[in-house]
């Protein structure tokens, strides 16, 4: 089934940074700020979504950053790490799609995109950490064949909230 989309997935480039730090400040913004106090909001974005920190990421050796465009206009980002060694893993960051592309399979393709660049590195699993009252995300990685495995208490600011970890075995392991 060949699958008609508008936008184009891509590896992000150093040029790609000032614009991911904009969108993802704004996607941030749009999806925390009924949960997180303004200053505490605010100190997150401006340590975590500076034009050089994407840049460090885009440029990290041992990660991908994904674009999910239509033309230069960004409609969605995924940041995955990858780590090598006894058991090889992939740890997604974050996928961020814009407010009004949310729906209509970015998320999806940006994941997808994810999974096979894991696969192909021989990562036996994915992690990952959503905000538990993120309820749109949650569902999202759930369908996608995620499970709850834990929670973890994640700082935004001086605000303390409370993650889920999710997991997806990418590998059938022996019992």
């Amino acid at each position: 089934m060949r699958l008609d989309r508008q936008f184009v997935i891509r590896a992000a480039s150093p040029s790609d940074a000032a614009s991911l730090s904009d969108f993802a400040s704004q996607q941030f913004r749009a999806t925390y700020s009924a949960d997180t106090p303004a200053p505490d909001l605010e100190a997150y974005i401006s340590e975590n979504f500076t034009a050089e920190k994407q840049s460090e990421e885009i440029t990290h050796s041992g990660s991908d950053v994904l674009i999910a465009a239509i033309g230069e206009k960004i409609v969605g980002f995924a940041h995955v790490e990858f780590q090598a060694g006894l058991t090889p893993s992939a740890f997604l960051n974050r996928i961020y799609v814009e407010q009004s592309w949310k729906g209509k399979a970015v998320g999806s393709a940006l994941l997808a995109e994810v999974v096979g660049k894991a696969r192909g590195l021989g990562a036996e699993r994915i992690k990952l950490t959503v905000y538990e009252k993120n309820a749109r995300a949650v569902a999202f990685y759930k369908k996608a064949g995620f499970s709850v495995i834990g929670t973890e208490v994640f700082p935004v600011g001086e605000d303390r909230q409370t993650d889920l970890v999710m997991e997806r075995l990418l590998v059938q392991l022996p019992r």
